[in-house]
């Protein structure tokens, strides 16, 4: 089983955080997004769903 800490190990940080934040931010944010843009709350709700990801996978966490 391949993670994605063996996928990105031999990058430098800087690339290792840009692809945590693409898979755990973009990926699941755009598909979320897609899901509530049903609704009208799709904007309100995407912006406060991206924010708290930035705050939990930041490098200040």
């Amino acid at each position: 089983m391949i993670t994605l800490n063996m996928m990105v190990e031999g990058f430098s940080p800087v690339i290792q955080f840009l692809a945590v934040l693409f898979l755990w931010v973009v990926l699941p944010g755009a598909f979320v997004y897609k899901l509530l843009d049903r609704m009208k709350y799709s904007y309100q709700i995407g912006a406060f769903i991206g924010l708290t990801a930035l705050i939990k996978v930041g490098p200040w966490s």
